[in-house]
């Protein structure tokens, strides 16, 4: 195991873990956000999946509530 790594794996779990991108980046001493957010801020399959949990037509298709007729 390289610092490397062990740099990239903090930045990425204070990420998720919701620390602002800003409070990251001084701590990694980038000199810009964007730099902080592209190379640590990826998501994984868990990121995707919960967001899409957050939509009412993909909890329906999953039977955690019904599904509501539209208007006609």
């Amino acid at each position: 195991m390289r610092s490397t790594d062990l740099r990239h794996s903090t930045a990425t779990l204070l990420l998720r873990a919701g620390v602002p991108a800003a409070v990251v980046q001084a701590h990694l001493r980038h000199s810009d956000v964007r730099l902080t957010v592209g190379t640590y801020g990826h998501l994984d399959l868990d990121d995707m999946r919960a967001s899409l949990e957050k939509l009412p037509a993909v909890r329906a298709l999953r039977g955690r509530e019904p599904v509501q007729d539209r208007p006609k």
